[in-house]
């Protein structure tokens, strides 16, 4: 496999200065020294698919909160980030040219707060989800990737979060809380739903969707067999339970902050053999791969920090 380096160097007095270099096929990562919910300072790391090397990318910059959920952009040009560096959860983005990661910059003035960044396959638009203060609910919103034709494409309560493109750019996965429970969907880009995936009588909380790089599968963790698990739909709409309750004790969905729900993440492979996620093994939250074939479980980081927040760099 050809190997890509992305030379990680920050040049700004507002943030602490770190000096890192990302590798394709790396597993970007949040540590949080605490607790999630004990406001923790939040540093962005990389670790080895091996579990074998690990490397601070971004030292948290504000106390008590920091930065979280690195995305590196499809090619490789921007890298976004949750950050409390502009006074309130925003979205950082910073560009990559020849190597080097440029001086990040705040996506948008509002006073929402705002998350989880993601562009379309060739860059041209981004989804990201916003906190309004006034209806005190997530939506999502759709823009040009220049920051213009920000507009909301579900306007509705509920509770929309988490959103990424699919592989051909005309649909956007998310989670959804309209129908009850939180569920799996996908949408167009004005915001219609396509379908439902988990929608079912379960009232259970599926959540951190990702489609796989073929766009044929998708990757959830849900609470539907009782403890937190890890999911896969695949092309012929099977749901197929791949950890079994073999890493999380039972999973009580009690809010999306209070159960940590917006600190998991599932990410894909590049070559679509395994998923990164994140899940509590009972005492805090830890990395881990799986191989979707062989159910082959790997735990990268055993530690007494909370690891969460895994993007597999393509």
């Amino acid at each position: 496999m050809r190997k890509r380096f992305l030379l990680v160097t920050f040049f700004s007095l507002s943030m602490t200065v770190c000096f890192s270099q990302i590798e394709a096929n790396k597993i970007m990562f949040s540590r949080c020294k605490g607790t999630l919910l004990k406001g923790g300072n939040i540093d962005i790391m990389t670790i080895d698919p091996s579990g074998e090397k690990e490397s601070l990318i971004i030292k948290g910059t504000v106390p008590n909160r920091g930065e979280y959920n690195a995305y590196s952009s499809p090619k490789g040009n921007f890298l976004s980030f949750n950050t409390y560096r502009y006074s309130g959860w925003k979205i950082a983005i910073a560009p990559i040219k020849i190597g080097t990661v440029g001086n990040p910059t705040k996506f948008t003035n509002s006073s929402d707060y705002e998350y989880n960044l993601s562009w379309s396959p060739d860059e041209s638009k981004v989804v990201f989800q916003v906190f309004n203060w006034n209806s005190n609910d997530q939506d999502i919103y759709i823009a040009n990737a220049d920051r213009t034709n920000m507009t909301n494409i579900t306007n509705q309560m509920g509770g929309d979060r988490t959103p990424s493109f699919s592989k051909d750019g005309k649909s956007v996965l998310f989670t959804t809380g309209r129908y009850g429970s939180y569920d799996i969907c996908l949408m167009d880009l004005k915001g219609n739903i396509i379908k439902n995936y988990t929608q079912d009588n379960l009232r259970s909380h599926d959540f951190a969707p990702s489609f796989s790089p073929d766009g044929e599968k998708i990757s959830f963790l849900s609470n539907r067999d009782k403890h937190c698990d890890l999911y896969i739909i695949d092309k012929n709409n099977e749901i197929i339970n791949l950890t079994e309750g073999k890493i999380s004790p039972p999973f009580i969905f009690n809010g999306w902050s209070e159960s940590a729900s917006w600190g998991y993440k599932t990410s894909w492979s590049p070559d679509g053999s395994s998923i990164a996620f994140c899940m509590s093994d009972g005492n805090d939250l830890e990395i881990y791969t799986i191989n979707i074939e062989t159910k082959e479980l790997r735990k990268l980081t055993d530690n007494d920090y909370d690891d969460f927040s895994p993007f597999w760099v393509k």
